[in-house]
């Protein structure tokens, strides 16, 4: 192989570049003849009627970690790599409003996953979280409660762009001697034909 880095190469070092790039490792030593073999095997889930969710995230909760992983979106599904050396979880929050819809399966393998979230309280939430590593719920408690104040925050801008839009049509209507606006920024100010033809 071609080594492009300085320093000792140990095996750790293939190991920990799989790690990162979640891709399968076949290492062979050249002079002992031992193998080292870790497989990353693609997994995927569909969620049900997800267009109706104002926000959805698909999580990866391996067994021997103390954290998680979120899957990414891959056309209509949420796909990522599974380590064969680990047992995994996986877990989907979604919203609709402040409504939080949930699942989640203790035991996946590589396959493909078509779901269904069902609707449920926040106490309801921690409860079901509470199963597992006590590091792993902490750290997504605190995701889901920043995701959520997120969706909160997602509404509000979209009720000031309405606001701001209905604003700039009623004002068009109410002087419409002040001519055409420009936006810019958050305000809309009346441009008058001469100014309109030198910026263009």
């Amino acid at each position: 192989i071609t080594l492009i880095t300085n320093g000792w190469k140990n095996v750790d070092a293939y190991v920990i570049e799989s790690l990162v790039n979640r891709e399968t490792l076949d290492y062979t030593d050249p002079k002992t003849g031992k193998k080292a073999v870790i497989k990353y095997e693609p997994i995927s889930v569909t969620v049900a009627d997800e267009t109706k969710y104002d926000r959805v995230f698909v999580y990866i909760l391996p067994d021997k970690l103390n954290s998680f992983m979120r899957m990414k979106k891959e056309g209509d599904k949420y796909a990522e790599k599974l380590n064969e050396l680990m047992s995994n979880s996986v877990i989907c929050l979604a919203y609709i409003g402040e409504q939080a819809y949930f699942y989640s399966d203790d035991d996946v393998t590589p396959k493909g996953y078509n779901i269904q979230l069902t609707k449920m309280s926040a106490a309801e939430l921690k409860g079901k979280l509470n199963r597992y590593d006590k590091k792993q719920t902490s750290n997504l408690l605190k995701e889901f409660d920043y995701q959520f104040v997120e969706v909160k925050e997602s509404k509000r801008q979209e009720f000031l762009t309405n606001r701001r839009q209905f604003r700039i049509e009623i004002e068009q209507v109410i002087f419409p001697c002040a001519g055409p606006y420009d936006v810019i920024g958050d305000v809309a100010r009346p441009v008058s034909p001469k100014m309109r033809e030198r910026s263009n």
